[in-house]
């Protein structure tokens, strides 16, 4: 008789429960899917990140996911990922990479492609991500140049311009130089190492993401290229050697001792000191430049296009991205935070907090907010814009083997910037070794 009874409570419970379950609406059921979920986010230590950091306890309220933000700077953010993906360890749920390097490991297979991601309704809030509102050339690099899949989404963009200190151009009565030959003139005019200024900075540091970033620029405008239309490569060529030596020249003749050490945050750090005259670098230092809480300089930078070179003019393009590594174990998850941090409000409010000056947003640029925000920063705002429009993503090649091209092309600087070789011989001996870096990753055949 007990074991009757007992049955029927139980039975009787497991009704009453069904009801009450019945009785919730099916949207409280179902709007916190991953809640209980705990997402791990590999973030480059960045202005953009800063500003997004104070926004996700919003992002976790709403869905009951938990963020653990594991931030490292540059090029650590490289290497941490790289150990995690290659091992194929399920350490982090988002990552974010420059989209070279993306493309690389792509390749690789340690990625997770977003197209189907993008086709599910289920998972994915269109009028949220609202693709067509990316800027146009930050979302080309964000597709895989081979089989155009959708790697991630852009998170950041930026590219690079001259910044220079109105007050010493003024004095001197020179205007922002508009060609190669101008920029070493005003850089010499302007070099005063008694006085604790020196007329130029720029990257020498060695690697794929340090002066090869900056010495793009100057390597195109000269009229060079990294490979013809065969994939073979040319850093070889009149063109390439003359960018290369008169990268090196400048900094020497004009820049700070020890050029070949100064990396990005040097480059910055001095700037925001008034210690340089002019820099060429990411268009995203504006923020920095402008804080006066951070910078003597605040209110006295003037921005101008990089300058032309024979061949003309050459912007860079690099679009940070946000994505999903294939070994997640929370990809879902890890695809709504994406959508959230990469969305207009997340962006604008993200660059108010920042600030942060790098959104891949079109309507955010549009923003009376944004513009407002910007107002203090001279010209800041328009020479930025015309970089990006000028800019192409193939700025630097997408090509599978980027890093090790890079890197070998960033050692070869690094010794014609130092003055132990000259460019030629350097040049040369680099485009051998690129040469055999492009055999044997099958991307050139002799």
């Amino acid at each position: 008789m007990l074991r009757r009874k007992t049955l029927l409570s139980i039975v009787s419970l497991s009704l009453l429960l069904t009801l009450v379950i019945s009785l919730v609406p099916a949207s409280a059921q179902d709007d916190k899917p991953y809640a209980g979920t705990t997402i791990t986010f590999a973030a480059q230590f960045h202005a953009s990140v800063e500003g997004l950091k104070p926004l996700i306890s919003e992002f976790e309220e709403a869905t009951g996911i938990k963020v653990v933000v594991d931030e490292y700077p540059y090029p650590d953010i490289i290497t941490a990922q790289e150990v995690s993906y290659s091992a194929g360890n399920a350490t982090f749920d988002v990552g974010m990479m420059d989209p070279l390097i993306l493309g690389t490991w792509f390749s690789a297979g340690w990625i997770e492609p977003l197209d189907e991601y993008m086709a599910n309704e289920d998972l994915t809030d269109a009028a949220l991500v609202n693709i067509d509102d990316f800027l146009a050339k930050a979302m080309i690099m964000m597709h895989d140049p081979s089989t155009d899949q959708l790697m991630g989404l852009p998170y950041y963009a930026e590219s690079i311009e001259l910044m220079y200190r109105k007050d010493l151009f003024e004095a001197a009565g020179i205007e922002p130089p508009q060609t190669m030959e101008e920029l070493a003139a005003a850089a010499a005019a302007l070099d005063d190492p008694d006085n604790g200024v020196v007329g130029i900075s720029l990257r020498g540091d060695r690697g794929a993401g340090l002066n090869v970033y900056i010495f793009t620029s100057f390597l195109r405008a000269f009229g060079g290229d990294y490979f013809d239309a065969d994939m073979k490569p040319v850093l070889d060529s009149p063109e390439a050697i003359e960018a290369a030596a008169y990268y090196g020249k400048l900094l020497q003749d004009s820049g700070f001792p020890g050029p070949a050490d100064i990396g990005w945050e040097a480059t910055l750090t001095n700037m925001q000191q008034g210690n340089v005259a002019m820099i060429i670098d990411a268009t995203v230092f504006g923020g920095s430049l402008e804080d006066p809480e951070q910078s003597l300089v605040a209110g006295n930078v003037g921005y101008a296009m990089v300058p032309e070179g024979p061949a003309g003019r050459a912007p860079a393009l690099s679009a940070w991205g946000m994505f999903i590594p294939k070994d997640s174990e929370n990809k879902e998850a890890a695809w709504q935070f994406i959508q959230w941090a990469t969305s207009e409000d997340i962006q604008l409010r993200s660059a108010l907090l920042g600030p942060r000056s790098d959104v891949t947003r079109t309507s955010v640029w549009q923003s009376p907010e944004f513009i407002e925000m910007k107002s203090s920063w001279g010209n800041w705002s328009e020479v930025t814009l015309e970089s990006l429009e000028e800019s192409v993503p193939e700025y630097r090649p997408r090509i599978p083997n980027w890093t090790e091209v890079g890197d070998r092309l960033g050692v070869a600087l690094s010794e014609i910037i130092s003055g132990q070789r000259s460019a030629e011989d350097a040049m040369t001996e680099a485009n051998e070794d690129i040469t055999q870096l492009m055999i044997d990753a099958g991307l050139y055949t002799p």
